[in-house]
């Protein structure tokens, strides 16, 4: 394939910028998933010569087919100073112009924000809009970077983001656009070390000491066989229906999962998941009169 964009690159240098973008036009409106190889080999030859001009950098064959493995699904290991950013941009453009939210997962802030300004004008060239984020960004900016093409992030912001989608009342206040491909660099620190470390928002729930353990105690008497079942791998836990019952008895609510009763709601799986799940000198501690997690 890395044989068939070069033959093909050869006919777009001879092209003034008008040319190419005409042709590049006319290849982007017959695009559709699954990608065929032609219009793959197509796209590389055009990031590549695209490249070339607005950055004074035409990709290296060893990059091309770290783009192409990339573009395959597959983990390409490439060291320091052979190009890991240009590498990517061939993939990262082809999955977009697919019409695919692609996701650019990199180490830190600093390479997200360095990384996404230098191909803006190479992803902007194929019509593509390309977004940041950044930590201590406002809703409002993440939602606008989140619905560009191609969104530059750490994992960990992406993660977060997620987290905090899930606990909006309304959709609008989502702040995620779509999850589809996301190119990770560093694979082994994020997937592996960094995967060891769990996401978690926290907060006041605004209850006191009576009323925890009023419900813990509540908890402690439901029915394990009948009241709540835990996943697969017993990471998780839940009510059943009539454990939801039990719960809306004996505190008088209507409706467990009603919004104003999210409060309480909250607390109910907090217990149930120390209940259930957790159990002590193993998965935490009591010190000083506090309550210590062991991390693993």
């Amino acid at each position: 394939m890395l044989t068939q964009i070069d033959l093909f690159s050869e006919t777009l240098k001879s092209l003034c910028d008008d040319e190419l973008k005409a042709q590049l036009q006319s290849l982007c409106v017959s695009i559709s998933p699954p990608m065929k190889t032609p219009t793959q080999v197509k796209i590389f030859a055009f990031v590549s010569e695209i490249s070339n001009r607005l950055l004074g950098m035409r990709p290296f064959d060893s990059q091309m087919l770290a783009g192409l493995a990339l573009h395959d699904g597959y983990i390409v290991d490439m060291k320091t100073g052979e190009g890991k950013t240009l590498a990517a941009a061939a993939p990262v453009i082809a999955n977009a112009l697919a019409g695919r939210k692609v996701h650019v997962l990199t180490f830190n802030d600093y390479l997200a924000k360095r990384d996404s300004q230098f191909l803006q004008p190479l992803y902007q060239f194929f019509g593509l809009s390309v977004g940041m984020i950044q930590a201590g960004m406002s809703g409002k900016q993440r939602k606008k970077a989140h619905a560009c093409d191609i969104v530059y992030a750490t994992a960990r912001e992406v993660g977060f983001d997620y987290l905090r989608d899930q606990l909006v009342h309304y959709t609008q206040q989502k702040v995620l656009s779509g999850l589809d491909v996301a190119i990770v660099d560093e694979a082994d620190s994020i997937l592996i070390d960094e995967a060891r470390i769990p996401l978690v928002i926290s907060g006041d729930i605004h209850q006191n000491n009576d009323q925890q353990t009023h419900i813990a105690r509540v908890i402690k008497q439901l029915d394990k066989t009948n009241d709540y079942a835990t996943g697969e791998l017993s990471t998780s836990v839940h009510l059943t229906e009539s454990g939801s019952r039990k719960i809306e008895q004996q505190f008088g609510c209507k409706n467990l999962f009603d919004i104003d009763n999210l409060p309480l709601l909250t607390s109910v799986n907090l217990a149930l998941h120390v209940e259930v799940l957790l159990t002590k000198d193993i998965d935490y501690i009591v010190k000083d009169n506090d309550i210590k997690l062991i991390d693993e």
